[in-house]
């Protein structure tokens, strides 16, 4: 799966708010933080609505730099309630863009359980939707600073 989307900021302030766990967890749609979790990792649980369902996951989520300037996000999760499990691996490119940063997501997800069982199309456009409405939270956090 590949997603572009835009920030209104420089690409130095983007990457600096994407290495801040706190600021991250703040701006992931239906995230909520454990307020305990170890440096560079969030823990918490995440809401996502795919298809007709709506998925509650606990896991954990970590952004790390990587060769390049590239950003790597590695999230892994279970079901709150059944077996399932999901994990998700995105590489983040920003590149300068008039008047703020693109942000192109390229990335993969493994799924077991609920989530598997949704049309590729739904969770792909969920997915897309999630990044979107990161974007634009990012982009108000960014603006309250």
């Amino acid at each position: 799966m590949e997603h572009e989307v835009f920030v209104p900021f420089p690409p130095g302030t983007v990457r600096q708010a994407l290495a801040d766990p706190e600021r991250v967890a703040r701006c992931v749609p239906g995230f909520q933080w454990d307020a305990g979790s170890g440096p560079g990792t969030l823990a918490g649980r995440l809401r996502l609505r795919a298809g007709g369902s709506t998925i509650t996951y606990h896991g954990t989520l970590r952004v790390t730099e990587r060769d390049g300037g590239e950003l790597a996000v590695e999230a892994e999760g279970s079901e709150a309630r059944g077996d399932g499990s999901a994990g998700v691996t995105l590489v983040l490119r920003l590149n300068a863009a008039d008047g703020g940063t693109s942000l192109v997501c390229d990335g993969s997800v493994r799924s077991r359980g609920r989530l598997a069982e949704v049309d590729g199309k739904a969770a792909a456009s969920a997915g897309r939707r999630l990044l979107d409405r990161f974007a634009a939270a990012l982009a108000s956090d960014l603006e309250e600073t």
